[in-house]
């Protein structure tokens, strides 16, 4: 893999949002050299949006996730037309961006697992996804409401 490629996996990170079995075992696996690190990247990325998935599933599931975006995102990644965009200051994401490459595809387009605990985890983080979009929103609104009472005050003044 190109030093080139952004980030490096956040080990204590990773530590926290695995389980506490499945996080030794992919940690020795990337020690052994028998995983790509930017596997264990695509786990941190993945955690922020799923974390009840990333934190109940254990590492075989994990990998069968994970490796093969590791796998679609690395050829375009160590290609050299990305080595060129990254001389012109373009980030990976952007690069992976621009060939189309969905960030989620192995976990939510087309995962490779179909267990129950996997569905029951993804509806959570769904649903948990939901719930703070909806809190934001509401929130949003309310601070847009208090800026408008502020405004009209002002008008009267």
């Amino acid at each position: 893999m190109s030093n080139r490629i952004e980030s490096y996996p956040n080990i204590e990170r990773l530590r926290m949002i695995l389980n506490e079995i499945a996080f030794h075992q992919i940690h020795q696996l990337w020690v052994d050299k028998k995983i790509p690190q930017y596997s264990l990247i695509i786990l941190e990325r993945w955690a922020e949006i799923y974390p009840n998935t990333i934190k109940a599933l254990g590492m075989s599931e994990l990998m069968t996730l994970a490796l093969p975006q590791a796998e679609m995102e690395l050829e375009i990644l160590e290609s050299k037309e990305a080595e060129q965009q990254r001389i012109q200051g373009i980030t990976d994401m952007e690069i992976l961006a621009e060939a189309q490459i969905n960030l989620n595809h192995f976990i939510a387009v087309k995962p490779q697992i179909y267990s129950p605990l996997f569905q029951e985890m993804m509806n959570q983080d769904k649903k948990q996804t939901q719930e703070e979009t909806i809190n934001n929103q509401y929130w949003g609104l309310q601070q847009e409401m208090m800026d408008l009472k502020e405004e009209a005050s002002n008008l009267k003044n």
